[in-house]
């Protein structure tokens, strides 16, 4: 969650205007989209999470953000691909605020829920933090997002090996 945290605290304060950067004028309607696909991805991820494994769906949607940002690097050239991020990041960010109370309640029971909730809690504010000065900071220092985006797209690779590695508590 901290990983994913960084990445949603750097985009939600620079999306626009990273969005812009790579040359969209409609970069606040895509954003609008992006965060209207997070709710078909809330609901979406929710049904799917009934019927198959909750760390799979967590690996598919840290495969998800690594395409999203992926067509992102290559909007420039082409402003279609503007679609694949909104399309692909809204339903990442839509279906990691669903599946991760079900996830840790699939590894860690109940019993402890609300306490390792609030842990979790902590990394996200910590990662948000995190992400949006790291998003600033690289802007502020290249006049760029580019750098952002690589370092988003690795982050996505890691949380994805992370998600793997998951696994119940042996007691």
């Amino acid at each position: 969650m901290f990983l994913f945290s960084i990445v949603l605290g750097g985009l939600t304060m620079h999306a626009i205007e990273l969005i812009r950067s790579y040359g969209v004028s409609n970069a606040n309607t895509m954003w609008s989209l992006a965060l209207g696909f997070s709710v078909l991805g809330r609901i979406f991820f929710g049904l799917l999470s009934d019927r198959m494994s909750k760390k799979l769906l967590v690996f598919i949607t840290w495969i998800l953000l690594f395409a999203g940002f992926g067509s992102i690097m290559f909007i420039a050239g082409n402003q279609l691909l503007v679609w694949g991020f909104v399309i692909f990041y809204g339903l990442a960010i839509g279906a990691f605020v669903t599946l991760l109370p079900l996830l840790v309640g699939d590894l860690f029971g109940v019993e402890h829920f609300s306490k390792l909730i609030g842990i979790i809690g902590l990394m996200q504010i910590i990662g948000i933090s995190v992400g949006s000065i790291l998003f600033g900071k690289i802007y502020d220092n290249n006049q760029s997002y580019e750098l952002a985006v690589m370092i988003v797209i690795g982050l996505a690779v890691a949380g994805a090996l992370v998600t793997m590695l998951i696994s119940k508590p042996k007691r």
